[in-house]
């Protein structure tokens, strides 16, 4: 089986040739190469052309339609629905899908991707740049609805930042932004990404990181979910990468002692006392 694309390029538009489907279950990564033209099944049965190991995932839970005009989504009256932009499909009802754009079967989580020979060369931001480019896009969200998240990364031990970048490479697509916060300390804003893509690409950093002997966590914030300025979303994602229950609704205060050590300065208050982030 394969694995996870060494670059997860998205390009919106265009000519459908040159592209991979990336599936994402609770488990494992994989890749599936896309024909030109044509139609693939995907489902959990033995004949599906793109079978998944999902107990949610009917036996033939959806259609993928590839042709000049772009890529289409079919669902084919599937048990548990086949979701895009977190919207159940109705059935056998086609929808255009954009390269980039993530939709759910069952738990699965897939992605069409465009295929590229050669890797970008990724650059390390300094945090500043970083939370300008979260206010942008708390900005362009409020009029789009697109969600996006905040990934935190604490790296245990000295390790120096050129270690990290091949790993990351592997593990984040081309549109994704790298930042450090401090040594240990990274921080990575996925653009249009929602919460279920953002989880599992946050656990496959982890897993590239893990690869190279480097021992990492992470911390995800979603917008708007978690939030709708850069503040709020850079300190759940530090509060989680720490530990924090996820699920639990985050109440705010602005703190005026001197924050810890890769945190911000909000301080994350809930219902039962904790010690500070």
């Amino acid at each position: 089986m394969a694995t996870l694309a060494t670059v997860l390029e998205n390009t919106i538009g265009g000519v459908p040739t040159g592209h991979q489907l990336l599936v994402m279950d609770p488990e494992q990564f994989w890749t599936y190469p896309l024909p030109p033209a044509g139609t693939l099944t995907i489902g959990r049965g033995e004949h599906a052309d793109v079978q998944l190991s999902d107990p949610l995932a009917s036996r033939e839970h959806a259609r993928l339609h590839i042709g000049e005009g772009g890529f289409e989504l079919e669902d084919l009256e599937s048990r548990n629905k086949t979701r895009l932009r977190e919207v159940p499909l109705s059935p056998h009802r086609r929808m255009a899908l954009q390269p980039g754009e993530a939709f759910a079967v069952g738990a699965t989580i897939l992605m069409i991707q465009q295929r590229s020979p050669m890797p970008r060369p990724r650059r390390l931001w300094p945090h500043g740049y970083f939370e300008a480019r979260i206010e942008e896009e708390c900005a362009r969200s409020e009029g789009t609805l697109d969600p996006f998240a905040v990934i935190r990364v604490h790296v245990e031990g000295a390790v120096p930042a050129a270690r990290l970048f091949e790993p990351m490479r592997r593990a984040l697509r081309a549109p994704d932004m790298l930042a450090e916060y401090a040594p240990g300390e990274y921080e990575v804003l996925l653009v249009r990404t929602d919460p279920a893509l953002a989880g599992a690409i946050a656990r496959d950093v982890v897993a590239k990181l893990a690869e190279a002997g480097l021992d990492a966590r992470t911390g995800v914030a979603t917008y708007p979910k978690d939030g709708r300025v850069p503040d709020q979303l850079i300190a759940v994602a530090c509060s989680r990468v720490r530990g924090a229950d996820e699920e639990a609704p985050p109440e705010w205060s602005s703190c005026r002692a001197r924050p810890c050590s890769g945190c911000t300065p909000w301080r994350i208050r809930r219902r039962r006392p904790t010690s500070a982030c």
